[in-house]
C-alpha cells in the first residue's frame, strides 16, 4: 500500500472481527515497531504480545474509559482483538547516556516504535488502537513488568469489523510556521 494512503486510512479501530492474525503478519508488524528511529540507537522498546483471553481479560480490568482514571468501567471492546501488544520502555539506557533528558528521549523512541507498529498494522490490512487509558501499577502487575520498565501503551491489533469515519484535522495552514512562531490566521486567547 502507498505510504500515503496508509497514513490517511489510519484510525482508531474499536471493532475488530475474531478472525486470527497470522504470526507472519504479527512478526512483520513487531519487527517494524524495531526498525523505528530512536536516539543514540538505544532501543529502549519492549514488546509484551498477549493472546490469551484471560490475560487479555486481565489487562483490560487495568484499563479505565476517557480520562476517569477512578472509573469503575473499562475499555471491554479491547477484547475483541486477538491479539494485544503493550509496549514498554527500559528508560535506564537513555537515563545514563543523556541525563535526566534520556526518560523522556525513551518515551519519544517508545511512542516512535508504536506509530510505526500502527502504520504497519494498517498496511497489512489490521485496525488498531492506541490505548493510554490504563491504571499502570495494575498493568505493571497483571504482566510482571519490573519496577525500572513502564508500560507506553496498549495496542489491540486485528482485522476491523468496522472502520470509523476519518475525524476532521486541522488545515496545514493552521500549524505551518514560517522560520518562527508566528499567530497568523489565528485568534489569540
Amino acid at each position: 500500500m502507498e505510504f500515503q494512503k496508509v497514513v490517511s486510512e489510519r484510525r482508531s479501530v474499536r471493532h475488530y472481527r475474531p478472525e486470527a492474525v497470522s504470526e507472519e503478519v504479527l512478526t512483520k508488524i513487531l519487527d517494524a515497531g524495531r526498525l523505528a528511529p530512536t536516539a543514540g540507537n538505544l532501543q529502549p522498546w519492549e514488546f509484551i504480545v498477549i493472546r490469551g483471553a484471560e490475560l487479555k481479560e486481565q489487562v483490560v480490568a487495568c484499563t479505565y474509559p476517557g480520562a476517569d482514571v477512578n472509573s469503575p468501567n473499562c475499555q471491554s471492546w479491547i477484547n475483541q482483538a486477538p491479539v494485544l501488544v503493550v509496549v514498554c520502555i527500559d528508560a535506564t539506557k537513555s537515563v545514563a547516556k543523556y541525563g535526566s533528558l534520556g526518560a523522556d528521549v525513551a518515551v519519544l523512541d517508545g511512542a516512535a516504535a508504536m506509530q510505526t507498529m500502527i502504520l504497519a498494522a494498517v498496511a497489512y490490512g489490521l485496525g488498531s488502537c492506541w490505548v493510554s487509558g490504563y491504571r499502570t501499577e495494575e498493568l505493571k502487575e497483571a504482566l510482571a513488568i519490573p519496577e525500572h520498565v513502564q508500560p507506553l501503551g496498549i495496542l489491540p491489533l486485528g482485522y476491523p469489523a468496522s472502520i470509523p469515519e476519518a475525524r476532521p484535522k486541522r488545515q496545514l495552514s493552521e500549524i505551518i510556521h514560517a522560520e518562527k512562531y508566528l499567530l497568523i490566521n489565528k485568534t489569540e486567547t
